[in-house]
């Protein structure tokens, strides 16, 4: 119910602005064709009026309600795009020290866990935060 409810929202002012427009249209042309039955009454301008302010108010007023549907959707991109390059940086955060502890292997050391320096295998505790090594 909730997924793409940016797009849902958007579809539904584009829904609201037809149906206004739409009603707009006929009211404004029913009074209009009074207007024409009635010479004597200012009904033709008045269904002219509505027709012409009820299609523009129909319009701008779903501005605010198709904007927020756009705000939701840029919103839910960036949040997919800020995960990704978070799930990006952890990769390459686990494949450095995977890199590191290979690197410590070859050369005999052990690195602090704690703190990222570089021991003696021999020792038991980190030279620099005392961290137990084995």
């Amino acid at each position: 119910m909730f997924d793409n409810i940016g797009k849902k929202i958007k579809g539904l002012a584009k829904v609201f602005c037809v149906l206004g427009i739409i009603f707009s249209v006929i009211y404004g042309g029913w009074i209009m064709i009074k207007g024409f039955n009635s010479p004597g009454d200012d009904l033709f301008f008045k269904g002219v009026l509505i027709l012409v302010a009820g299609c523009l108010s129909s319009w701008l007023s779903v501005f605010l309600l198709y904007g927020f549907g756009e705000l939701i959707d840029k919103t839910s991109s960036i949040e997919k795009m800020m995960a990704y390059e978070k799930a990006k940086k952890e990769k390459e955060e686990a494949e450095r020290k995977l890199n590191e502890q290979k690197q410590a292997a070859e050369e005999n050391i052990v690195i602090c866990p704690n703190c990222g320096t570089k021991n003696d295998c021999e020792d038991y505790y980190c030279q620099k935060c005392k961290t137990k090594l084995r």
